[in-house]
């Protein structure tokens, strides 16, 4: 599978999507970290560590420190987390309306279509795989990937399409912007 170039090197999705779970992890107990002593316990240089922040949903840099603060607001973020399995519908949802439409205006969530939503790390890790399967590809290879429902799946890849990520002609859809 295609590596992602960060600087002059290019490394795998697969370890990069590791290091941004772990990172979410690290993030989770300190809310906030010396950006050189998480860079040392992940073994990777300062371009990576950047990338890994920008690409994990929760991190901000804020100096010589990584924080999950940056204004953020702590309900949402906990709605995320609480909802990071994937999509869920709104309908099955426990929470405040306001609050979600706080999420979706703020891009944390992303409505999918009218009940259906997804947080931001989880689009970004869809968007990954489906990526992992080449220049185009079909909706049975799209569901092989990603193992969701047809009733998810299309509103997902019409979502996708509205995003500007692909255009879908005849069965097959085409990357039009990469979403590294």
């Amino acid at each position: 599978s295609e590596g992602v170039r960060i600087g002059d090197k290019y490394y795998s999705r697969d370890l990069l999507e590791r290091l941004t779970r772990s990172l979410e992890e690290v993030l989770k107990s300190a809310k906030e970290i010396p950006k050189a002593e998480v860079m040392q316990r992940f073994g990777v240089n300062e371009e990576v560590m950047n990338y890994l922040i920008k690409r994990c949903g929760i991190a901000d840099q804020k100096g010589e420190m990584i924080t999950t603060g940056g204004g953020k607001d702590p309900q949402i973020e906990g709605l995320i987390w609480e909802l990071s399995e994937g999509i869920v519908d709104e309908r099955d949802l426990k929470i405040d309306k306001e609050l979600l439409r706080k999420a979706v205006k703020e891009r944390r969530l992303h409505r999918i279509s009218q009940n259906l939503l997804a947080t931001d790390p989880y689009l970004r890790e869809v968007l990954n795989k489906l990526k992992n399967l080449g220049e185009e590809f079909s909706l049975q290879e799209a569901k092989a990937e990603l193992s969701l429902p047809r009733r998810v799946l299309v509103p997902l890849l019409e979502y996708i399409d509205y995003l500007g990520y692909t255009k879908r002609r005849g069965d097959k859809r085409y990357w039009i912007k990469d979403p590294s």
